[in-house]
């Protein structure tokens, strides 16, 4: 899937630049729960429960945690 972002942006010189940002989305990833019925794909490996445990006191629905990669490694180099 594509989305397009456009608009206009005036330079110190005064012209007009129309800026165009693409953002594509592949299809062909399945999002691993077994509990979604958007995805068509077939889940290759192991998947997300389709009904997860919860032992949270703030939080009273089952939910998951999907942690930033860039936070967890950040934390990995900090941590050495």
């Amino acid at each position: 899937m594509l989305t397009n972002k456009v608009f206009m942006k005036k330079t110190k010189k005064g012209k007009i630049l129309k800026i165009v940002r693409e953002h594509y989305l592949r299809d062909d990833i399945s999002c691993g729960s077994e509990h979604c019925e958007n995805c068509e794909h077939e889940v290759r490996g192991p998947s997300l429960a389709a009904n997860p445990t919860n032992n949270s006191q703030v939080f009273n629905t089952p939910h998951y945690i999907i942690p930033d990669t860039n936070v967890v490694l950040h934390q990995v180099i900090l941590s050495c």
